[in-house]
This record gives C-alpha cells, sequence and structure tokens, in this order.
C-alpha cells in the first residue's frame, strides 16, 4: 500500500474577517476608534516625557 503523495500541497483558504475593526492603527504611534471617531496617542504623557499633562498641556502634546 504506497500510495504517492501528492507534490505540491494545497494550500487552505485563509478566512478574511470583513467586518470593519473598531480600533486602527493610523500611524506609528495613534490608534483610531471608528465607535467614538477618536484619535488616541498608544503611550501617555508618563511614558514619555516623565510626567502627566493638565489639559492645555495635553492638548499641545497631542497636537
Amino acid at each position: 500500500m504506497t500510495e504517492k503523495l501528492p507534490q505540491k500541497l494545497e494550500q487552505a483558504p485563509v478566512k478574511q474577517d470583513k467586518t470593519p475593526k473598531r480600533y486602527v492603527e493610523k500611524g506609528r504611534d495613534v490608534i483610531f476608534d471608528n465607535k467614538t471617531r477618536v484619535y488616541w496617542m498608544k503611550k501617555d504623557s508618563w511614558q514619555d516625557k516623565g510626567k502627566f499633562f493638565n489639559w492645555h498641556e495635553a492638548v499641545d502634546f497631542a497636537a
């Protein structure tokens, strides 16, 4: 019972998720939330600058 194996294996079809993702990476440091339409930075000010910011400083930091 020696059966020959096929020389080339067929690839199984890859299932692709066609639903839109809620969070989408929009660059190296930015995430976009499709539900709220808000952009988020991946790192907060403490990770980047070593201090927390108030609202006005955060607006300048994110700009």
